[in-house]
């Protein structure tokens, strides 16, 4: 009889312990969610749109402005409206910028080029059916880590984690699908071969021509 009375005693112990732990866990957990949601209202929304919600956009890459624009949830690139782009690559790089949030907000920044902003890094026209957003693409901050940003139509400048820049840095030759890619170099290819045979073809000829125009001179 003791002895099942320890046995039941223990089990006591045991789910009393388990209990408190379950209750810790839970407090911590619930602390840990107050905090991370604190952090998010902390942030500041510098693009409040969704990928889905973009239309049209361009950047500026190493002096030329690539533009895209969305017919049919199909994207096509202004410069060559037959090519077809690989909407994945597209999304990804939209998605690095809808919703995009900023660690902090300089309202006093007068002087851009203390920021890289008097002739930006970068530019990056959105459009969607609210309007434009024109983002200029700043320096990093040597301290942080973070990038200075501005949004055109606004005076203020954000620092933000994400380096645009570095999303936005495709040629429309690398946003092709596979497909396209595989037709393309298959072409090219096509077109090698074709024209190497008819640099040997008029080789032959030239060398046969100029060996009778000998012998014809011997006789």
């Amino acid at each position: 009889m003791k002895k099942q009375k320890k046995q039941f005693l223990g089990m006591l112990l045991i789910l009393a312990v388990l209990a408190a732990a379950y209750g810790g866990i839970h407090v911590y957990n619930q602390k840990q969610e107050e905090k991370e949601a604190g952090e998010e209202a902390e942030k500041l929304t510098v693009a409040d749109f969704k990928t889905d919600d973009v239309t049209a956009f361009s950047y500026v890459l190493g002096g030329q402005v690539y533009a895209y624009t969305k017919t049919d949830e199909e994207w096509t690139w202004d410069g060559d409206i037959s090519l077809t782009l690989d909407t994945s690559q597209i999304d990804a790089m939209l998605d690095a910028v809808t919703g995009l949030t900023a660690e902090s907000e300089i309202t006093d920044g007068e002087d851009l080029a203390q920021y890289g902003l008097e002739n930006p890094s970068g530019i990056i026209t959105f459009t969607t059916a609210d309007g434009t957003m024109t983002l200029q693409l700043g320096d990093k901050n040597a301290v942080t880590g973070q990038y200075y940003l501005k949004v055109a139509e606004s005076d203020k400048i954000y620092l933000v984690s994400r380096d645009l820049s570095g999303t936005f840095s495709k040629t429309p030759q690398e946003l092709l699908n596979e497909e396209e890619t595989e037709e393309t170099e298959s072409v090219d290819a096509t077109e090698g071969v074709d024209a190497t045979e008819g640099v040997e073809t008029a080789v032959g000829v030239d060398v046969t021509e100029s060996a009778a125009s000998e012998d014809s001179t011997e006789k």
